[in-house]
């Protein structure tokens, strides 16, 4: 395939709260039915984007995302992923914010074209090994990370929910990928007490506010996945 052609992508989205609460019994399950899609569709490019990474008892469930990522990184499925990105929000400390968000992205060897946009920089920089990043987020130029604000959690206590932004050019295309996470319906009975519920105002909201953020970037426009 040309680098001039077609961009194959799998994107996958997922709330991964539930295997590091079993870690024991599901991370391994769960990471050998990913890769093993990967394997069989042999696309360019994989966006994985994780919501909820540690789980609900994020305090104990983070001690298992390296555990995570280590089988992920050395599966012989992906050998052919040799240029890896991972941005994973693991500092619960910081509540004001902690997204407890995780975005990885995988290229494929056949891809030449691969870069990531440099925030600070304003330009592209290739991508031409694997880097995780867990620690210091704020200080990494090639992601934008936000934690919706207080006032966007009037029914409910200032929870894990956000965005992590990033740009790619792949093939001399560019394309932004956006993890979000919004707001669940916290109470049937409250949901169907009006419709539209306040829930899905909630999550219009968010979802505008992400919006807006990608356009204040000031960037040009991209298809945003």
């Amino acid at each position: 395939m040309s680098d001039c052609g077609e961009l194959s992508l799998l994107l996958v989205s997922a709330n991964v709260g539930t295997i590091f609460e079993q870690p024991d019994r599901l991370i391994t399950p769960w990471l050998e039915e990913f890769c093993a899609k990967i394997n069989r569709e042999e696309p360019d490019f994989v966006a994985l984007h994780c919501q909820e990474v540690g789980g609900k008892s994020y305090m104990t469930g983070m001690d298992f995302v390296e555990k995570f990522v280590e089988q992920l990184l050395n599966s012989p499925k992906l050998s052919d992923y040799s240029r890896v990105r991972g941005y994973l929000d693991e500092d619960y400390e910081t509540k004001t914010e902690f997204t407890a968000l995780g975005s990885m992205y995988l290229v494929h060897n056949r891809v030449s074209d691969a870069a990531m946009w440099d925030f600070s920089g304003s330009r592209f920089h290739p991508i031409a090994d694997k880097e995780i990043k867990v620690e210091n987020l704020r200080q990494d130029p090639f992601h934008k990370k936000l934690k919706y604000p207080p006032d966007f959690f009037p029914q409910f206590p200032w929870s894990r929910k956000g965005h992590i932004i990033t740009r790619w050019r792949l093939r001399n295309r560019v394309v932004d990928m956006v993890n979000v996470h919004l707001f669940h319906d916290a109470s049937n009975l409250e949901s169907v007490g009006q419709s539209p519920s306040i829930y899905v105002g909630n999550r219009a909201r968010a979802l505008r506010h992400t919006l807006q953020k990608i356009q204040d970037l000031g960037l040009r426009e991209a298809p945003l996945f």
